[in-house]
């Protein structure tokens, strides 16, 4: 965070610079769960916004904040956010996996499982959109299709224990 917090007081009009910061913030909330941490992540998306909405970067921040509210039924807000940040960067693996996580949670099953299939094709070599298919199927007993894409995983991370658990839990059934 230290270093994220230079580079914005290094280059404060940059908005990559902020939406990084932001990333940081909220996956600190993640680990920690202290909302002090997404408020802060807020801020960061709100000021990337402010200097530049026409970034990819600067959606996928503020859909990851978006969609931490989803509780409250703000998954669709999420959704929009992912989507100018595909049509900002159709390749934009990321969007496309966090596209794929807002529409599950919005049961809307198909449009999820194609999302997370773009995910993968824009970046073959991501093994986190591979993590994401592989969980989807995995959830609705595709084990076949499951152990697939984390083989896949373990390919491109093979020192990566996740990836060996998944394969082996899957293989398992």
């Amino acid at each position: 965070l230290e270093f994220m917090r230079r580079a914005v007081a290094n280059d404060p009009d940059s908005p990559l610079t902020h939406a990084a910061l932001g990333e940081a913030q909220w996956l600190k909330y993640k680990l920690t769960g202290d909302a002090a941490w997404l408020n802060l992540s807020k801020e960061q998306a709100r000021q990337a916004t402010i200097r530049n909405p026409d970034l990819a970067a600067v959606h996928n921040l503020t859909g990851l904040v978006t969609a931490e509210v989803a509780n409250a039924g703000w998954f669709t807000e999420a959704q929009g956010e992912y989507l100018r940040a595909i049509e900002l960067d159709p390749n934009n693996s990321e969007a496309w996996r966090r596209l794929g996580e807002a529409n599950e949670a919005n049961n809307q099953i198909e449009t999820a499982l194609a999302a997370f299939k773009r995910a993968v094709q824009a970046a073959p070599a991501d093994q986190w959109s591979r993590q994401s298919l592989g969980q989807f199927y995995f959830e609705r007993a595709n084990y076949a299709e499951a152990a697939r894409e984390f083989q896949n995983m373990v390919n491109l991370a093979p020192k990566n224990p996740a990836a060996h658990y998944a394969l082996g839990v899957t293989d398992e059934l």
